[in-house]
């Protein structure tokens, strides 16, 4: 049994799929196995998975009959694991040599960490280093609740999400059912209740940048037919944060998802203009008491930012 399994899912990626493969099979680190979930790619996905099969045994490829959804098919290859350890591997992400080893050896002296990455960032087709905020791999070293207060402030880019897991932990945290938008967090922030998440000292791993708002619009229109969560699309979130037994709760977390709330909405009232007095706009106005109300408590509970 192979000590690491790595889940790459992966729809039409040929550009930039060997770089990829490339960074994985050179690793230092060679007990792995590297499982591929070709979701009914139209490109040229197949053949460069299928030559890179026959030259390395560590590799399996498997190719969907049909397209099957880009999130059955993220659960189709962390299914198929066999190791203790495992992790996500994005067809257009890069990896250092170490990027393995040094977060395998994490997990593999500290019992107390369910999650190790490396320091990340985000790099453009032209090799630029791109400014996206938080890449989202910081530390998270306090107790359970203490961590996830810390982590729903803001997850950033959250790419401690493609770290080293434990595999068995992982299993029991993600969405089987309907997923929500930002469910990648849910996942995250359910991992906490088992232990803590380390991040290397050095940068050894790199992204593609992620796509741009109005892409985002675009997702949550499909994902909520509903114009109240595409207005409010945190608020299914913040309902499955709120009851799920495997995320730890505590006053400052509700602070922040009160405040990933505001700050969707917001962006959707600005992205849309508003005849007076329709909906949109009352909830602009209602918006504004919001905002009044949201101070007072802060005065009143005392309750600030810095949670």
């Amino acid at each position: 049994m192979p000590q690491v399994s790595i889940g790459m899912p992966v729809y039409n990626g040929e550009r930039l799929l060997e770089r990829s493969l490339g960074a994985l099979v050179g690793q230092s680190f060679q007990d792995f196995e590297l499982i591929i979930s070709d979701n009914a790619s139209t490109d040229a996905t197949a053949e460069i998975c299928q030559r890179y099969a026959r030259e390395d045994q560590r590799i399996r490829y498997v190719r969907q009959p049909a397209n099957i959804g880009a999130v059955a098919n993220f659960l189709f290859v962390l299914d198929q694991a066999q190791a203790p350890y495992y992790m996500w591997a994005a067809h257009d992400d890069v990896w250092a040599p170490t990027f393995i080893s040094a977060n395998h050896d994490v997990l593999a002296k500290r019992q107390d960490v369910v999650l190790s990455v490396s320091q990340a960032e985000f790099v453009n087709d032209a090799g630029e280093v791109v400014d996206t905020g938080s890449t989202g791999t910081e530390a998270l070293l306090g107790s359970p609740r203490s961590n996830v207060r810390h982590y729903l402030k803001d997850p950033g880019q959250n790419s401690r999400f493609y770290g080293l897991h434990r595999t068995a932990v992982i299993r029991q945290c993600v969405t089987r059912g309907r997923p929500v938008w930002a469910d990648d967090w849910l996942i995250m922030a359910r991992t906490l209740k088992f232990g803590k998440h380390y991040e290397t000292s050095e940068c050894l791993f790199r992204r593609s940048p992620d796509g741009s708002s109005s892409q985002a619009e675009v997702m949550i229109a499909k994902m909520y037919p509903s114009a109240l969560f595409r207005a409010l699309p945190m608020l299914p979130f913040t309902w499955a944060v709120l009851t799920d037994p495997l995320v730890p709760k505590s006053c400052g977390a509700c602070w922040h998802l009160l405040n990933w709330n505001k700050r969707y909405f917001r962006h959707w009232l600005r992205a849309h203009r508003h005849p007076p007095n329709s909906m949109a706009d009352r909830m602009q106005r209602l918006d504004g008491k919001l905002r009044r109300l949201s101070r007072k408590l802060q005065r009143l509970v005392g309750i600030r930012e810095s949670l």
